[in-house]
């Protein structure tokens, strides 16, 4: 019999571990940088510790780049979030195919996410008309 069931040990059975569930509430990885992205390619003024304007620089180079793609995780997303990435780690000296990758994986975090996809297609828009 194993010790779990012997009656003269008064230790609990072990539990099995279940993950803790996210709050559904909680926004995607990224989206409160997707919201100011969309206002500053409206316009509005950057907010410190986000997006900065050579990052919307960044991404409208991409749109050039791509001009004409349809809203897409490949390629348009995934170059949107290596533009980012790529000015962010630029004086980190990360090696860019790491950053690359790093991309491609936020990119598919942020479009499974059906609000953060809906973000991305509007900012996607908004670029594709500048």
């Amino acid at each position: 019999m194993s010790s779990a069931f012997n009656r003269g040990d008064s230790r609990p059975a072990p539990q099995s571990e279940t993950p803790a569930q996210e709050p559904a509430s909680e926004p995607a990885v990224g989206s409160r940088m997707l919201d100011q992205i969309l206002a500053l390619t409206a316009g509005g003024p950057p907010k410190i510790g986000f997006v900065e304007p050579d990052d919307v620089r960044a991404m409208r180079d991409v749109a050039k780049t791509l001009a004409g793609q349809p809203f897409s995780r490949e390629p348009v997303v995934s170059e949107l979030i290596n533009a980012i990435l790529q000015v962010q780690f630029q004086k980190a000296q990360i090696p860019s195919t790491t950053v690359r990758a790093m991309a491609q994986y936020i990119a598919t975090t942020l479009y499974d996410d059906p609000p953060s996809r809906q973000r991305l297609e509007a900012l996607w828009a908004s670029l594709s008309q500048s």
